[in-house]
């Protein structure tokens, strides 16, 4: 398994001919990619199968996304993070939340707005939660990590 991971990381390296920095947020990429295919998905069944209302599915399934973008980060794209678990997780969590915000405002705005269908305004709402996260977790969360564990 190790040796995949190293293999995949000098696949998004570009042969380890990106910088640590580009490497970082191609990896945040990726796992905010899984994330919101998991946080989609739920947005889906909670809506489409349990009923629940749309704002509220799009919030139970950002918590989830949130809690597994987590996981992948701190265990692959940020390799290195000297932050206690507690204090990486509250401060992804606390950024998480006003992510949340921003998600459940652009769901509102586009939908009870615009008339949008919820699942094209989540994926409006996508990119520009992805790029507040990303900054903020780089700055808050993940700062401690040392670029040169970044690329192989």
């Amino acid at each position: 398994m190790k040796e995949l991971l190293e293999f995949f990381d000098f696949l998004i390296s570009l042969g380890g001919n990106t910088g640590p920095g580009a490497t970082r947020f191609s990896k945040y990429v990726i796992a905010a990619g899984i994330a919101t295919i998991f946080d989609f998905s739920l947005l889906w069944l909670f809506t489409e199968i349990f009923s629940i209302h749309y704002l509220i599915s799009g919030g139970l399934a950002f918590i989830f996304g949130s809690g597994l973008n987590y996981f992948i980060n701190h265990s692959w794209s940020f390799i290195g993070t000297k932050t206690s678990h507690l204090r990486g997780y509250a401060s992804f969590t606390f950024i998480g939340i006003i992510g949340l915000g921003l998600t459940i405002a652009f769901l509102f705005f586009f939908v009870e707005i615009l008339n949008f269908n919820y699942l094209v305004a989540r994926a409006i709402a996508i990119p520009i939660v992805l790029i507040w996260n990303f900054g903020m977790n780089s700055l808050f969360t993940f700062r401690d990590v040392s670029f040169s564990k970044q690329v192989s």
